[in-house]
């Protein structure tokens, strides 16, 4: 077994090199504990009993390095009670790297609230009668913290597994195209991956061997560095950089057979980091507090419910929530996460509130069925964003945005929370977008056969007036493109799908495409510009967070 302390383990390293392979039987018993809950819809505390959360940093590696000024403790199995301590640079790889086995299903539906054995029964039976063999599956997690419970379960009603995602994603298209619904894609995890991390202490120092997994801890507090961090995969940024990470690094196999390396930090430790990348620094203090409950409902909301075949809990993309680790805090909005701690959004059932938010709502949120299909949340209704006073003069749209006013309400500019404030309205509230024939064609073509476009027309909106579907003719064809996201990618990632289409023939009859739109993002929830502006009114943080997510109460879980 590895020496308790630090002056032993020191010893060990100043000699030549030595190899170790753990294999006790005691010590596999609890590496596999320690590996099963890697995969487990849960997190542990800190003695503070603020939630720990693992953070991937990056996947995919076949050698990192990792380094501390004043040493790193290496924790074989994630005890403190096999330890040890001394080298201040470790070097990592993996041996005999074998992916995981994931089985992926079509997601019919989504029960939200109660997962009773009624409605189970009721939604089979339903899908059942329109000749699908389904199944449901339960995603998400409960928490118990200090005595308080909260619920973020989801149910999934499911068919058509395969270990291929081709064949589900074709699957999926097919039966959105019969059916008429919007369908996502789950990962069920059948096997594990597995290797053997390989360690090494400096270029000839101790060399450690372990199956599945290896943590590390940094001496003396600090930060752990780790070299070359890989981001922005598949985007024209993709760059590597050194960078800082407060808490536990861990080295786990990842789905397909790689090296991961993730960040274990303390909730709020994460939100300092995370917090400043998502609203303006200088923003007034109550819009930030409010935007610190909101990331952490977001935070916790995803525990469970995202990476299910993954050895993490989140990852540090936008998929999740953008953190690059230690160094990209700022005073305010530390301030702002420490006096909003443990506080977060739940519904009238005590379930935790889906506090999603975005950059701008142009004036009107959006209601989440119209976004992302799933099922309408009372607490993310779309509505004007103006207080009773704000609203004088915008009865006529106050019932939602639609093809016969749209045209009325961007040129309007009306006075809502979101245009009241020079805090990134510029280019968000409102924005004109020109796209030439030319390049409107090769948009959508990269997509759907249609040759050259000739028009283009939104088909259906939401509440807030944002398209969600769109019929694009060309020379060779037609196609209804579904999907908010799926149409502001189409038109070369538009700021919003808030947004009328304008024909415009030029000389030598070439013709344009101007593009009328407001907002920035998909506009569920909150409106953090929206948030600026009411706290510039004098509004506090629970009102900033009762207006964008109606029917909510805050609650301390920590």
């Amino acid at each position: 077994m590895f020496p308790s302390t630090p002056a032993r383990a020191s010893q060990l390293l100043c000699g030549a090199a030595v190899a170790l392979c753990l294999q006790a039987p005691t010590a596999r018993a609890v590496g596999e504990y320690e590996l099963r809950s890697l995969y487990a819809n849960r997190f542990t505390f800190d003695r503070r009993r603020i939630p720990l959360i693992a953070v991937r940093i990056m996947e995919g590696q076949t050698r990192v390095t990792v380094t501390c000024r004043k040493g790193l403790l290496l924790q074989p199995f994630g005890t403190a009670a096999a330890t040890l301590a001394g080298a201040r640079t470790w070097t990592i790889t993996l041996r005999n790297g074998r992916p995981a086995r994931v089985r992926h299903w079509v997601v019919l539906e989504r029960l939200l609230g109660p997962n009773t054995r009624s409605r189970r029964q009721k939604a089979q039976r339903r899908w059942r009668g329109r000749r699908l063999e389904v199944r449901t599956i339960e995603v998400g997690a409960l928490f118990a913290v200090g005595g308080r419970v909260v619920d973020n379960r989801t149910t999934l009603v499911v068919t058509r597994p395969d270990p291929n995602p081709k064949v589900v994603r074709l699957s999926a298209r097919k039966l959105e195209r019969l059916l008429g619904v919007r369908t996502t894609i789950h990962e069920e995890l059948l096997r594990r991956p597995t290797g053997t991390i390989v360690a090494r202490a400096g270029r000839r120092g101790l060399v450690l061997s372990n199956p599945g997994a290896i943590w590390f801890a940094p001496l003396g507090g600090g930060a752990i560095t780790v070299k070359r961090v890989e981001y922005g995969r598949g985007y024209r940024w993709h760059g590597h950089k050194d960078r800082r990470y407060f808490g536990r690094v861990y080295l786990a196999v990842d789905r397909r057979g790689k090296l991961a390396v993730v960040n274990e930090v303390p909730a709020d430790q994460l939100l300092a980091g995370l917090v400043p990348a998502e609203i303006f620094t200088s923003a007034p203090a109550e819009a930030l507090k409010a935007q610190s409950v909101a990331a952490r409902g977001q935070l916790l909301a995803k525990i469970g419910a995202r990476h299910a075949v993954d050895p993490y809990l989140v990852c540090s993309a936008q998929h999740c929530q953008v953190y690059s680790g230690a160094g990209s805090e700022h005073p305010r909005t530390t301030s702002a996460v420490v006096s909003t701690r443990g506080q977060i959004l739940v519904d009238r059932s005590g379930r935790l509130a889906d506090t999603v938010y975005s950059a701008s709502c142009g004036g009107f949120t959006e209601s989440n069925e119209h976004v992302w299909g799933t099922p309408p949340n009372p607490n993310l209704r779309g509505h004007l964003d103006a207080s009773v006073i704000g609203a004088k003069g915008l009865g006529r749209f106050a019932k939602g945005i639609t093809s016969h006013n749209i045209g009325a309400w961007l040129r309007a500019r009306p006075r809502c929370w979101c245009s009241r404030t020079t805090f990134g309205a510029k280019g968000k509230f409102r924005w004109r977008r020109r796209l030439t024939g030319a390049r409107l064609d090769r948009l959508v073509n990269a997509s759907f056969r249609v040759g050259h476009v000739k028009t283009m027309k939104v088909v259906s909106r939401g509440l807030s007036g944002r398209a969600t579907s769109l019929l694009v003719k060309g020379s060779k064809g037609r196609v209804i493109v579904r999907g908010e996201l799926v149409i502001r990618r189409l038109l070369g990632n538009l700021n919003s799908s808030m947004f009328l289409v304008q024909r415009l023939v030029r000389a030598a009859g070439k013709t344009d495409f101007i593009i009328l739109g407001g907002g920035w993002g998909h506009g569920v929830g909150m409106c953090q510009t929206g948030a600026i502006g009411m706290a510039q009114a004098g509004r506090k943080a629970k009102q900033i967070l009762s207006h964008y997510y109606r029917g909510t109460r805050l609650l301390r879980l920590y």
